[in-house]
């Protein structure tokens, strides 16, 4: 019986089969091992997302061509802030005159980019060098970014921020605090194109004032539909820090959404009883950060009875605040969880009773100003409150 075959060129079926087993032993000598490289994208993603170290980080694109790929496809930060010691923040020889072309390739091969954070770059950071990476450019790679962090870079102003804010439609978070030459009009731009922020740092934003912050208040309850189309999209708006913003006395808060949840007005200068009834208008704080003369018992009452569901209150230099304002936050913010007072000199021993008899939720407590009496009263009476005080003798 003929076992031959046009495809084996005449060849007996156990020959061809023999010959292939020679050549395979030949070749290899046992049997072939998958390689690093030959790992499918999902396992390699999760690779990738386990990284710690920066160095890892930034080198995994280096193993091969697939492993380059995938990094490009799933990176979603760049220069974040908790790998400062990588990429361009450690590299000396990359001068400001590179800074857009670097930007632009690297814009361009991370499809999926969510964060920038350009805090450690300010220096290179400037109006024309954003001008020069091009809009063109922003609109198509970075259309997916959550987050921006231009945190101090003093050269850039309203027109560069215009520039991102009409190619970062997406945007959900923006810092902009020590960026002092930003204005109102800087605010309104962010307005006007980002429908989804929801989180605005602008500590030590000094050109900043109320007119800013009211166009975004008004804009959000609708009372003004001339201004509204501005800051419509600030309906999401749940956190924004002013802390050391000189010109701003919080009047621009009234009517604020109950969205806002997170308000940090550190050390501003101007900041007055009513701008303190404007910030809680909204009656949706869970967290407030006060300090100044203008925090005194009618601000305190005003905390106490405007936010329900304040969760975290810190009181810093707040020398007003007397008996009567420290027996308000007992009795009135039930849902408080911890309360940072530093040197706050009127807390008494009859403060941190009434402290101690009311705020049932309290888990945690914070007090520079307080006597080993009010100290070992409050220890005794409330011994699940995690105290860390520095007592006065």
């Amino acid at each position: 019986m003929n076992l031959s075959s046009s495809n084996t060129d005449s060849e007996g079926l156990g020959k061809l089969l023999i010959k292939k087993g020679k050549r395979k032993r030949n070749r290899t000598g046992k049997r072939k091992r998958k390689q690093f490289g030959d790992l499918p994208g999902d396992c390699l993603s999760l690779v990738y997302q386990s990284l710690k170290s920066s160095t890892d980080y930034n080198s995994f694109g280096l193993v091969c061509r697939h492993w380059l790929h995938v990094q490009n496809n799933i990176h979603e930060s760049l220069w974040d802030i908790a790998y400062s010691n990588s990429g361009l923040r450690k590299n000396t020889c990359i001068g400001p005159e590179n800074f857009s072309i670097i930007l632009s390739k690297l814009s361009i091969r991370f499809k999926q980019l969510k964060v920038l954070c350009l805090t450690g770059v300010s220096e290179v950071v400037t109006d024309q060098r954003i001008i020069d990476i091009g809009r063109e450019v922003l609109a198509k790679c970075c259309t997916s970014l959550k987050e921006i962090n231009l945190g101090d870079c003093r050269l850039m102003t309203d027109k560069g921020l215009e520039v991102l804010a009409k190619c970062c439609t997406s945007l959900e978070k923006i810092g902009l605090a020590y960026c002092q030459l930003i204005t109102d009009e800087g605010l309104e731009v962010l307005a006007r194109y980002c429908a989804s922020l929801k989180t605005d740092v602008l500590g030590h934003c000094e050109r900043i004032t109320d007119k800013g912050l009211d166009s975004i208040s008004l804009s959000v309850t609708g009372t003004d539909s001339g201004i509204c189309f501005l800051i419509q999209n600030y309906s999401k708006l749940h956190a924004l820090n002013i802390a050391c913003c000189s010109r701003v006395t919080g009047i621009g808060f009234f009517g604020c959404p109950k969205t806002l949840t997170c308000v940090d007005a550190f050390d501003v200068p101007k900041l007055t009883i009513e701008g303190i009834k404007a910030i809680t208008s909204g009656g949706g704080i869970k967290s407030l950060r006060l300090s100044g003369n203008a925090v005194n018992n009618e601000a305190v009452i005003t905390i106490s009875k405007s936010c329900p569901v304040l969760k975290q209150l810190e009181l810093e230099f707040c020398h007003g605040i007397q008996l009567e304002g420290w027996k308000d936050i007992g009795l009135y913010c039930t849902n408080l969880k911890a309360l940072y007072v530093v040197d706050c000199p009127k807390l008494c021993h009859l403060g941190v009773q009434a402290l101690c008899n009311g705020c049932d939720k309290l888990s945690f407590l914070f007090a520079d100003s307080c006597n080993d009496y009010a100290l070992d009263l409050f220890k005794r009476t409330r011994p699940n409150v995690h105290l860390l005080m520095c007592s006065t003798r």
